[in-house]
């Protein structure tokens, strides 16, 4: 698993549904496509859907999406609807700078127990020296 897909799984698990516009709207931000239903490898066309005409073995949808409503067709609308919001620059830097260091996006408590899970730092460590010790 590569840096950027453990970031990635990060930003999902910390159970904030503006995780997947983030994802789904890279290859818009990169200039690759001009919707993120044109994107080949994109789930979007999977999550947008009213009914489920559309099938894949690639896409298992994620429960973030699931919680959206218990009817396809309002699920639908509503993951529509989070692409019509703008992601701001600050929130966009914060989900950039956890995803390519590695780290977790969250507040402690959720940051503490994917350090538990996965018995590694997703947090960065403290700048500076070390203090010394006193005798």
């Amino acid at each position: 698993m590569t840096n950027t897909s453990v970031g990635y799984a990060h930003l999902l698990e910390r159970a904030d549904i503006k995780a997947l516009p983030y994802i789904e709207l890279n290859p818009v931000r990169a200039n690759m496509v001009a919707h993120p239903a044109d994107y080949k490898w994109s789930s979007y066309r999977f999550h947008a859907q009213e009914s489920l005409d559309l099938q894949s073995e690639l896409w298992q949808p994620h429960e973030l999406y699931l919680k959206l409503s218990r009817q396809q067709e309002t699920r639908a609308k509503r993951y529509q609807a989070l692409f019509k919001c703008h992601i701001p620059e600050e929130e966009l830097g914060r989900i950039r700078s956890a995803t390519h260091s590695d780290m977790a996006l969250g507040n402690e408590r959720f940051k503490e127990e994917i350090e538990k899970l996965t018995g590694r730092r997703v947090t960065p460590k403290k700048r500076g020296r070390k203090p010394s010790q006193m005798d």
